[in-house]
């Protein structure tokens, strides 16, 4: 039995440059945020990989 794959839709959607968000400055109340969130979630991650060694 012959097997048939259906080829996935790719759709693109434009967007203006004014529609991204960046942060970068570290001095930013938003990026420091972001920073100690990515950083508990990096120790929480590194805590439960040595749990299971």
């Amino acid at each position: 039995m012959k097997k048939t794959y259906e080829k996935p839709e790719l759709r693109t959607e434009p967007f203006d440059a004014g529609d991204v968000i960046t942060l970068s400055d570290p001095a930013n109340p938003a990026q420091k945020l972001l920073n100690q969130v990515g950083d508990l979630f990096e120790n929480v991650i590194d805590m439960l990989g040595s749990m299971g060694s």
